[in-house]
């Protein structure tokens, strides 16, 4: 039992959460703020496996199992050293717990007490889901052999991918330029466009992302528009496939909308700085590539063209020997990759989950998309919760692209999943002093707002239970929940804390910190094991390096 400031939270023998008491803030994590007079069963959490619990005055924090993933290989011709990687559990860790055995993964000497051991097995997934063929050219895959690693599916928007890399690039597109087919996207090649490098004839029957406004010195959608009006129908004469806009610093992504009684336009929509510079960087290793793999370091694309000067002038420009033509600024190299836009209306994600395990593999990992990179919980339906008996876990955007580089080299990963009974942490309740930690994970937003009428009082709270993916790889040991701060101990000795800048014990520039914080000042001088919170008071039991003198 944990008692807070007028609610309580207990755990029963079958490492399940109950709560009852004040419901003001959502303390309760039912969903709504009504206060019970017994306990409730939290579902959201039912099939987790709950080692402890914590309390503030407000808010609720529980810690639970995680799975850890150690990679092995089976390739003599490709060595692997072991490695481990953290998951978040999303299926039946309570029936993951009794389906455990001792195992030995091939070609290591190796023991663990896993409750799934296999080959690791990539499934690539179409963009867009098919409930006809859900997973196509996939009926000689061993699924049944294998643990199988897949992508979560695109969140609803609009994005560019490429073929030579993971990252989503989100985009806004124009409702004044043509509609995105909602089955198969817009493909094309891309073409980066630096700015005062391009001409019409490096456009036609391209995707093209142009940086001509990052340094227009323009800030608000009201000057923007008229500009990227203007090049859209620039590239529209020049017959492109569809035309993004990098947009300057600190602009955030609007739509673009073209005044009333304006011709059709192709595709073309905008994208944000800091995409535009991960897309620009992309590109600029992938020309790297290309350069360093010609012949003579001289790519085809730009073989044939020579520099000359004008008789008169002087001036610069460029002439292709084979054709003839003639150019002002450099040749561009097109990078070698495969670009679509895309437009997705619905999340497909539960779709494409149970499609792969109805082909009954040992397990089954989903990798996050780089968008929103964290782990998360994902409430599947209880319909298929109430069968499953295959283990589901989620791993974060950098996990998946360590195992994916991984298999791509040829080792011949193979997974053993085992419980590690501490590491993930779940909040929720009262956040307004930041206590529940849960801001600033990316691309989320996990707090509501309520306002109190007759004081004007904001409250910002969680009414269910949030994973708290900032400490996901800090194997958290143990928590402790003050008036509106909150401490945390990890398998490391370090001590994190957050929430009203009282109790966490670490120098702030404001009155709060919604994200936790390394307790720097106890770094290498002690190793802490336990925490403990009072009022605005943080306490934690540590080991020190020396005997006490008295």
């Amino acid at each position: 039992l944990t008692g807070g400031g007028s609610h309580v939270i207990a755990i029963d023998r079958e490492s399940r959460v109950w709560t009852w008491g004040l419901g003001f803030a959502g303390r309760l994590g039912h969903g709504d703020q009504r206060t019970l007079h017994e306990p409730r069963l939290i579902e959201r959490l039912k099939y987790q496996i709950t080692l402890d619990t914590a309390a503030g005055e407000a808010h609720s924090l529980c810690m639970t199992v995680l799975y850890r993933l150690t990679i092995t290989g089976s390739s003599q011709s490709e060595a692997l050293s072991p490695f481990s990687l953290l998951g978040l559990p999303l299926g039946r860790s309570d029936k993951d717990l009794n389906a455990r055995r001792q195992v030995t993964p091939p070609g290591t000497q190796l023991q663990f007490n896993a409750l799934a051991c296999a080959q690791l097995l990539q499934i690539g997934l179409p963009f867009y889901h098919d409930d006809v063929d859900p997973i196509p050219d996939s009926d000689n895959l061993p699924f049944k052999d294998s643990v199988v690693l897949i992508d979560r599916s695109l969140w609803p928007g609009e994005w560019l991918k490429l073929s030579t890399t993971d990252y989503d690039f989100h985009v806004q597109m124009s409702p004044s330029g043509q509609r995105l087919s909602r089955r198969s996207g817009l493909p094309g090649r891309l073409l980066y466009a630096s700015e005062g490098r391009w001409e019409a004839p490096d456009l036609a029957d391209r995707i093209c992302v142009f940086e001509d406004l990052v340094n227009s010195g323009k800030t608000t959608p009201n000057d923007l528009t008229p500009a990227i009006l203007d090049l859209a129908r620039k590239f529209k004469e020049a017959k492109g496939l569809a035309c993004l806009f990098i947009l300057p610093k600190k602009v955030d992504i609007f739509v673009v909308e073209a005044p009333e009684g304006t011709r059709p336009l192709t595709p073309f929509g905008v994208v944000t700085h800091e995409h535009g510079m991960a897309l620009k960087k992309h590109v600029k290793n992938l020309l790297q590539k290309q350069i360093k793999d010609a012949p003579g370091g001289v790519p085809a694309d730009v073989a044939d063209w020579r520099e000359k000067r004008e008789d008169y002038t002087g001036k610069v420009y460029y002439e292709n020997e084979k054709t003839k033509a003639r150019r002002r600024s450099p040749p561009q190299l097109t990078p070698d990759t495969q670009a679509w836009l895309l437009s997705i209306s619905e999340d497909a994600f539960l779709q494409r989950l149970q499609a792969v395990l109805h082909r009954q593999p040992k397990a089954v990992i989903i990798t996050q998309q780089s968008w929103r990179p964290d782990v998360e919980l994902v409430e599947l339906p209880e319909k298929l919760l109430e069968s499953l008996e295959i283990p589901v876990v989620m791993v974060t955007f950098e996990a998946g692209e360590e195992l994916k580089s991984v298999l791509a080299s040829g080792s011949q990963p193979w997974v053993s999943m085992e419980i590690q009974p501490f590491g993930g942490v779940y909040a929720w309740g009262n956040g307004t002093s930041g206590q529940l930690g849960l801001s600033c994970i990316e691309n989320q937003n996990l707090l509501a707002k309520s306002e109190n009428i007759v004081t004007g009082e904001t409250t910002c709270f969680a009414s269910q239970p949030s994973y708290l993916a900032h400490l996901h790889e800090h194997q958290v040991l143990n928590m402790a929940g003050g008036a509106a701060h909150t401490a945390a101990v990890t398998q490391q000795g370090e001590v994190f804390a957050w929430g009203a800048a009282d109790g966490v014990g670490v120098p702030l520039d404001g009155p709060t910190t919604e994200v936790p914080m390394f307790v720097e000042q106890l770094e290498g001088i002690v190793k802490a094991t336990k925490a403990f919170a009072g009022h605005n008071h943080t306490f934690v039991l540590a080991d020190m390096p020396f005997q006490s003198v008295v």
